[in-house]
């Protein structure tokens, strides 16, 4: 058996023989496709070999011709034309076309597609496929649109009012008045009053007949003489089933609803029937 597929190899023994002794389980890799014009295929290890027929000589995974054959006697495939090259006819892909000249000539598909790509976005062929990118110096979705990113907050000579130092925090300009100053640190602070000094943290101060007045500032809770804090404040769920949760002495606190008791923190039963 192997001598047959030797001599096969080399034209000797013809395709008709071979497929009537060798076994159908050894065409079970060809496909009607596999190999070209006048040759037969025939599965070698798990895989089609190609072998121009008795009498024909050339590619055969293409075209197979006898000797002295011209281009009359050859038929090429669509959008193909037949040119003797070295006196041997080939086919050969109409200008603009391309594939396999002996099996079927197209037109390439466009190597891109600019109009799926977002704007900012560039276009690229990788593998046949078109590939969108975003330009340099932008971000995004480039088949949706590509956009500059904000530059970082910096802090300006106009950032902040007078007698106000800037400060950027959580990626933000943030005014604070200079120390012994108060007032709006995005407009203006003016300089405390000897008087003022003995307010506390986070409050404004108004002299009255030379007297100091302190408040906490606005969203502050607190002793103004001592110093003011942001009031917490009442976080969903926080306490238990029938309690409700209201800012008391500026901290969150839970009480048990009207008509229960228990523990507000963990959980309030009716007063009736108890």
């Amino acid at each position: 058996m192997k001598v047959l597929v030797v001599l096969s190899l080399v034209g000797v023994a013809s395709a008709g023989f071979l497929e009537r002794w060798l076994p159908s389980i050894f065409q079970s890799a060809c496909k009607s496709d596999s190999c070209g014009i006048h040759a037969s295929c025939f599965d070698i290890d798990g895989k089609p070999v190609c072998v121009c027929d008795i009498g024909y000589y050339g590619d055969p995974n293409n075209a197979c011709f006898r000797e002295g054959a011209t281009c009359e006697e050859v038929s090429c495939a669509a959008h193909a034309q037949c040119f003797m090259i070295e006196d041997k006819p080939n086919c050969v892909c109409e200008q603009g076309y391309q594939g396999n000249p002996y099996k079927g000539c197209s037109k390439p598909e466009p190597a891109c597609n600019p109009s799926a790509c977002g704007a900012n976005a560039d276009c690229f062929s990788v593998n046949g496929q078109t590939v969108c990118a975003c330009r340099p110096g932008f971000l995004g979705d480039p088949y949706k649109g590509c956009t500059k990113p904000e530059p970082d907050p910096e802090c300006q000579a106009n950032s902040c009012g007078e007698n106000a130092d800037c400060v950027i925090r959580d990626g933000k300009v943030n005014c604070f008045c200079k120390n012994g100053y108060q007032g709006d640190p995005s407009k203006k602070c003016d300089k405390i009053p000897e008087a003022c000094k003995k307010c506390g943290a986070n409050t404004d101060c108004y002299t009255l007949l030379g007297q100091a007045v302190c408040t906490c500032r606005s969203g502050y809770s607190g002793d103004p003489y001592k110093g003011c804090d942001k009031p917490e404040q009442c976080l969903p769920d926080s306490c238990g089933e029938n309690a409700s949760c209201f800012i008391f002495s500026g901290k969150p606190t839970c009480f048990c609803n009207l008509g229960y008791i228990g523990d507000p923190k963990k959980g309030c039963t009716p007063l009736i029937g108890r």
